[in-house]
C-alpha cells in the first residue's frame, strides 16, 4: 500500500470519527432541548386546561426557573429580544434547527462510506491486478 492511500484511509477514518461524533453531539443536544421543550408544554397546557389561559413563558423566567440568572436590562438589543421570546418557540425552533442539522450530517455520512467503499473497491481491484500480473511473470 502507497503512503498516498494510507493518507487516504488515514482522512477517512478521522472524517468518520468526526461525522459519529458530530452526530452524537446533536443527539445529546437534543434530548436536552426536547426534554425542557415537553416540560415547559406540559406545564402550559396544564394551566391551560385548568384556568383556560395560556401562559407564554418567557426565555428569560425559564432560565430563572432553571437557575440561570440573567437579566436582560444589561444585555443588547437582539440577545434582549431572544430572551423576551416565548420559551416553547425558541426551544421548538433550536430542536427543528438540531434535527436538520442531524439530517444533513447522516447525508454527510452516506456520501462518507460511498466514498469510503469505493476507495475500498478501487484498492481492492488493484490488489487483484498485483496479483494477476505477479503470476503472469
Amino acid at each position: 500500500m502507497s503512503i498516498g492511500r494510507l493518507l487516504s484511509w488515514t482522512w477517512y477514518g478521522v472524517l468518520d470519527l468526526m461525522i459519529c461524533c458530530a452526530k452524537f453531539a446533536v443527539y445529546g443536544a437534543l434530548i436536552i432541548v426536547i426534554a425542557p421543550l415537553l416540560f415547559v408544554l406540559a406545564a402550559q397546557l396544564y394551566g391551560w386546561s385548568q384556568g383556560g389561559n395560556w401562559h407564554p413563558v418567557p426565555v428569560t423566567e425559564f432560565l430563572q426557573i432553571l437557575g440561570v440568572e440573567v437579566s436582560a436590562t444589561d444585555d443588547p438589543q437582539p440577545l434582549g429580544f431572544l430572551l423576551a421570546l416565548p420559551a416553547t418557540f425558541t426551544l421548538l425552533v433550536v430542536a427543528v434547527a438540531l434535527f436538520f442539522f442531524r439530517r444533513l450530517l447522516g447525508r454527510l455520512e452516506a456520501h462518507h462510506r460511498q466514498r469510503l467503499y469505493s476507495l475500498s473497491q478501487r484498492d481492492m481491484v488493484g490488489a487483484i491486478e498485483h496479483v494477476l500480473a505477479r503470476s503472469r511473470r
